[in-house]
C-alpha cells in the first residue's frame, strides 16, 4: 500500500533565479506544496516569480522569513549568500531546503547544522538528484555483488560558459567556479557507491584527496577541475567538472567483475525535471539496460521529503538524500580541491 503523502509546505523562496523557478514549476505541478512569497534582491525579479506561480513578493528577508503563510524555506540564492538565508530561518524555527553547496566553508556549515540541531529544525542540502530512483537501484546494483569487488567510479559534470566576471559563475564573491557549482555532484555519487560496496561505511568520513588539478579564470575561480580520491580497499574515483568544456554528465562503475554505467545520473534524461532514466550493467555473462521511471520530479520528491521530516518531527532525511554527516564530509572535500588549485 502506497505511502500517503504529507501535507503540502507553503515555501517562501529565497533568490527568484532560475533554479527556483524550476523549483516553483515543480511545486505548481506535482502539488507537494506552494509558493507563499518570493524574495530576491532585485524585486522585479521576485515580482515576475511571484505573479507566475503565486505568493507575495516581499523587498527583504526579514518580511520572507516572518510572513504569515510561510511553512518553511527554499534557498536559491548565490552560494555566498546561502548562510544569511537559512540561519535567519532556522531562528525562526523553520524548516530548510538549501541548494547546493550549503556553504562555501566547512565551518559555516558546521555551524549552520549545529544550528539546527538546537532548535530541532530539518535542514536539507539540495542534492535533488539523490531522489530519482535510478541511484537506489545504482546502490542495490553495487550492494548484490553483480559487479564484485569496485575499483573504480568515474564521473563528470561540465559545460561551457563565456567568461564573464559578472557572471556569478566567474564571480569570487559570489562563491563562483565549477568545483562550488557542479563539483559536488560527482563527488557525492563516488561517496555514496563507496558507501553501498561496504568500503566506507561512516557517511562523515572523508577519502583521501590524492590528486586535484585544474586551471583558474581569470577572475580567480576554477573554470576547469579534476580530483582523483582513494577510499582504501582498492577503490579509486574520479571526478571531473568543468565551466570551459561540454563534458556533459554521466558516471560509470568498474568492478572485477562487470561495470555499471548512469546515462546521467544527474539530470536524468538531461533535464532538470526528468523523470525517466537509463542505466547499463555489462558482465561476462551479460549486458542489460535498465530503465527507471520517477512517480514525480527530483525536486518535487525533495520538498515532500521535507514535508515528511516535518510531518514526522525528524531532522535527518532518509537515504539516499545527502544528511548532516554527508553533507559535512562533501564540504570538507570541496573545500580541499578549491584550496589545492588556489581557487579564490
Amino acid at each position: 500500500m502506497p505511502t500517503p503523502k504529507p501535507p503540502p509546505l507553503r515555501f517562501a523562496l529565497i533568490g527568484p533565479g532560475q533554479i527556483a523557478q524550476v523549483f516553483a514549476e515543480s511545486l505548481l505541478e506535482s502539488g507537494v506544496g506552494s509558493v507563499a512569497c518570493v524574495f530576491g534582491r532585485n524585486l522585479a525579479r521576485a515580482r515576475a516569480l511571484a505573479e507566475r506561480f503565486g505568493g507575495e513578493a516581499v523587498a527583504d528577508l526579514e518580511a520572507a522569513i516572518g510572513h504569515s503563510a510561510v511553512q518553511a524555506v527554499y534557498v536559491a540564492t548565490p552560494h555566498s549568500a546561502h548562510a544569511e538565508a537559512v540561519r535567519a530561518a532556522l531562528e525562526a524555527g523553520l524548516p530548510v531546503l538549501c541548494e547546493k553547496p550549503l556553504s562555501p566553508k566547512p565551518e559555516t556549515s558546521r555551524a549552520l547544522f549545529a544550528l539546527a540541531a538546537a532548535a530541532e529544525v530539518p535542514l536539507v542540502e539540495g542534492y535533488m538528484y539523490r531522489a530519482h530512483p535510478q541511484i537506489e537501484r545504482a546502490q542495490a546494483i553495487v550492494r548484490s555483488g553483480e559487479l564484485g569487488a569496485l575499483r573504480r567510479i568515474e564521473s563528470h559534470f561540465g559545460f561551457q560558459v563565456p567568461y564573464d566576471r559578472q557572471q556569478r559563475l566567474f564571480a569570487p564573491e559570489l562563491a563562483g567556479g565549477a568545483i562550488l557549482d557542479v563539483g559536488g555532484y560527482p563527488l557525492s555519487l563516488a561517496l555514496l557507491l563507496a558507501r553501498a560496496a561496504g568500503i566506507s561505511n561512516d557517511a562523515a568520513e572523508v577519502p583521501e584527496l590524492a590528486l586535484a588539478e585544474g586551471e583558474l579564470a581569470a577572475s580567480g575561480v576554477d573554470a576547469h577541475a579534476e580530483a582523483e580520491l582513494h577510499f582504501g580497499a582498492g577503490l579509486t574515483a574520479r571526478a571531473r567538472v568543468s565551466l570551459r568544456t561540454e563534458l556533459g554528465r554521466g558516471a560509470i562503475v568498474h568492478g572485477t567483475l562487470g561495470s555499471l554505467r548512469l546515462e546521467d545520473p544527474f539530470l536524468p534524461g538531461g533535464q532538470r525535471r526528468g523523470r525517466s532514466a537509463r542505466l547499463w550493467v555489462e558482465t561476462e555473462r551479460q549486458r542489460r539496460e535498465e530503465r527507471i521511471e520517477a512517480r514525480a520530479d527530483c525536486f518535487a520528491l525533495e520538498a515532500e521529503e521535507l514535508a515528511r521530516l516535518v510531518q514526522a518531527r525528524e531532522l535527518e532525511p532518509r537515504a539516499p538524500f545527502v544528511g548532516r554527516a554527508e553533507s559535512l564530509a562533501l564540504s570538507e572535500l570541496l573545500e580541499r580541491w578549491r584550496q589545492r588549485l588556489g581557487a579564490l
